[in-house]
């Protein structure tokens, strides 16, 4: 594990941001292939629970929000049924 703890902060510190979001973006079907279906549910809850505080720790109450009211919209577009109680 260390080495993959080594690479991932030497791609941090030298890649552009956009390019650490593209390169997750790259190898999330790869990563998805390891999931089986039934697991798939579980797989994001446990992701979510385990590191969204990290994402969000530096984030200001007011980033938050911005953020939760950028993201409302996406939502609704991905989860549609979650707009059938407006």
């Amino acid at each position: 594990m260390k080495w993959k703890l080594w690479l991932g902060y030497f791609l941090a510190n030298r890649l552009p941001l956009q390019d650490l979001v593209d390169l997750g973006a790259a190898i999330w079907p790869q990563i998805r292939k390891h999931i089986p279906p039934a697991q798939r549910v579980d797989f994001l809850k446990s992701s979510s629970e385990r590191h969204l505080g990290a994402l969000l720790a530096y984030l200001s109450h007011e980033e938050r929000v911005s953020l939760m009211n950028t993201l409302l919209p996406l939502d609704a577009r991905e989860f549609p049924s979650l707009t059938c109680w407006r």
